[in-house]
């Protein structure tokens, strides 16, 4: 299992090789990375705005005030582990839905305002399987420079949980909460609200840099180095596309790979 991992692992870096040559051999040309305009950024409804901030302010709060380091091996059995992952589950899904009627005006006006539709749905995950691929290598990059800080216990808390116990429900769990939920909600606050509302007052390589150095410290330190060229792309993808698919593909591919590495090879 371990060498397969590894093949995807190179599978995957030469996959991202090709898309940085790609972007290279654009650059280069004078060829704009995106060939559609850039779409019009809409105003954000003041309800949406309140709630995402005040769940960004709790978040970055959280992992200020987090300081228990013992390992999750030692904190949680399974039942513990199911009933922690459900919990989360059950909070994503409520919390995406808040923010969709929030952005409705509760029912007044259209997601399509918001890039959110089903228009499209090939373009929106090819744009977003790229993306995934042009992060690869920076993000690597930065999880490298930061190898010396990283520990097994300060891995993500679902990652530490699914290294040390892996039934069939936890698994499942995990995979509705970090590849579906997680990508539908954190898009939805910090590309589509947050950086969807920066952008009406600041210019865009602002907005995505606030709204990715956010995303990044809400998920504590060192995975907040690591996390923030991926969203940097993810930022970039929703300026220039405005497509909340194609961030969301990115994201969940991202979140995949990685549960999925982590199945294969818990100690890689």
């Amino acid at each position: 299992m371990d060498q397969l991992a590894s093949m995807l692992q190179v599978v995957i870096l030469l996959a991202s090789l090709a898309v940085w040559g790609m972007i290279f051999e654009r650059l280069s040309t004078g060829e704009p990375l995106v060939s559609r305009p850039v779409p019009v950024t809409r105003p954000r409804p003041w309800l949406a705005i309140l709630v995402t901030l005040a769940w960004v302010g709790f978040s970055c709060l959280s992992q200020l005030m987090k300081i228990d380091e013992t390992p999750v091996a030692e904190k949680f059995n399974e039942m513990q582990a199911l009933f922690l992952l459900a919990f989360n589950l059950l909070l994503q899904v409520t919390t995406t839905c808040v923010l969709l009627v929030c952005l409705t005006r509760l029912g007044e006006q259209r997601l399509t305002r918001f890039g959110i539709d089903g228009r499209q749905p090939d373009e929106a995950i090819g744009t977003g399987l790229l993306g995934y691929l042009a992060a690869v290598i920076p993000v690597i990059l930065a999880n490298v420079a930061m190898s010396s800080f990283r520990t097994e216990d300060n891995q993500h808390l679902f990652l530490q949980i699914l290294s040390s116990q892996k039934s069939v429900l936890l698994v499942a769990l995990m995979i509705g909460s970090a590849v579906i939920m997680a990508p539908l909600e954190e898009e939805l606050m910090y590309r589509v609200i947050l950086q969807g509302t920066l952008q009406r007052y600041l210019s865009p390589t602002a907005s995505i840099v606030i709204s990715a150095s956010l995303f990044s410290a809400v998920h504590g330190f060192p995975d907040a180095v690591g996390l923030f060229p991926l969203a940097l792309v993810l930022g970039f993808l929703y300026w220039r596309t405005g497509s909340y698919g194609a961030v969301v593909t990115t994201h969940a591919a991202f979140n995949g790979v990685t549960v999925l590495l982590t199945l294969m090879s818990p100690e890689g």
